[in-house]
């Protein structure tokens, strides 16, 4: 499968759930009145880069029809001459509002969900290895950045907070491109943006997570994992390539680590995000009803040692 063909799958998928949300909402159910089932159909028939046209044909509200450089690319669409604080609590309030219908049925808060309920299904694609080697890296860049930005976030509660504090002043939010400078001489920070607005401040935390780097491991364990070559970067050769991902190599049906010389390493297995690469989005965490990959691979890796043990004590 090229990535082309898997995103316009995806598109399909989580705009669906959104315009057969926004339908149900009393809000706006009145919008195609007897219309539903016709609208609907139409969807299912057409590919999705048609959606936009035949949400303005059944008059969908504006800020309602699904945009991607909108979602993705809020900030950078806001009126330069607009106070970004203003613009910036217009964003929360309508998040606050549609995510205040549920995960469910919200419009957009539950399209974004179906990423959630499709994560098994295209982690199967991934370690499966159902893409091309320029395929797979595009899936780890370009999807990644969709999926941590839509499935990935705090709950409505916290949004609701963050509201409450940059309406009293006491949280200030900058535009897009922001970076930060030291002024050695007032013995400060100051950050701007693209839209030159400057914030003053005393001191600087920067709180941002670090990649999954296999290289950057200061743990006394991974340190030993990594002199012995236990621990290292998994590479193999597709269609005249060689792929090297900075993950753990592991063998995927045991989760056992494989060494440098390619040699299953017994006794030792890896779970979670040291082999993130290999295998996708390990960071995630147990959801009711689903078959997350934590349990998945701690079940396997239980029934692994214990078989061991088996072995061990019948012989």
């Amino acid at each position: 499968m090229d990535y082309n063909s898997f995103f316009k799958l995806f598109d399909k998928e989580i705009q669906y759930k959104h315009y057969e949300n926004l339908i149900k909402d009393p809000d706006y159910s009145n919008i195609i009145h007897k219309r539903t089932n016709r609208f609907l159909r139409e969807l299912r028939r057409n590919p999705a880069s048609n959606y936009e046209k035949i949400a303005e044909e059944y008059h969908m509200p504006k800020n309602q029809i699904w945009n991607w450089d909108r979602i993705l690319n809020s900030a950078y669409k806001a009126d330069l001459h607009q106070s970004f604080k203003n613009w910036y609590i217009k964003y929360l309030d309508f998040d606050i509002e549609d995510a205040s219908k549920g995960n469910k049925d919200a419009p957009y808060a539950g399209a974004y969900d179906i990423l959630r309920d499709i994560r098994n299904l295209i982690r199967d694609i991934f370690e499966n290895q159902f893409f091309l080697p320029d395929d797979s890296e595009k899936f780890l860049t370009k999807f990644n950045a969709v999926n941590n930005f839509l499935s990935v976030g705090p709950p409505l509660i916290r949004i609701k907070q963050l509201r409450a504090l940059v309406d009293c002043h006491i949280v200030n939010i900058l535009g897009p491109e922001m970076k930060v400078e030291n002024d050695p001489r007032n013995k400060s920070f100051f950050a701007k943006s693209q839209r030159l607005e400057t914030i003053n401040a005393k001191s600087l935390i920067e709180a941002r997570l670090p990649s999954v780097d296999n290289d950057l491991a200061t743990q006394p364990l991974r340190l030993i994992l990594n002199k012995y070559g236990w621990y290292h970067k998994t590479r193999y050769q597709k269609n005249q390539q060689q792929i090297i991902l900075n993950a753990a190599q592991i063998n995927p049906k045991t989760y056992q680590l494989i060494d440098r010389m390619g040699q299953v390493v017994p006794g030792i297995y890896s779970a979670g995000i040291p082999h993130e690469g290999v295998s996708w989005f390990t960071t995630i965490i147990p959801r009711p009803g689903v078959r997350t990959i934590i349990y998945k691979e701690a079940a396997i890796i239980s029934k692994e040692i214990i078989d061991e043990i088996k072995k061990r004590t019948e012989t």
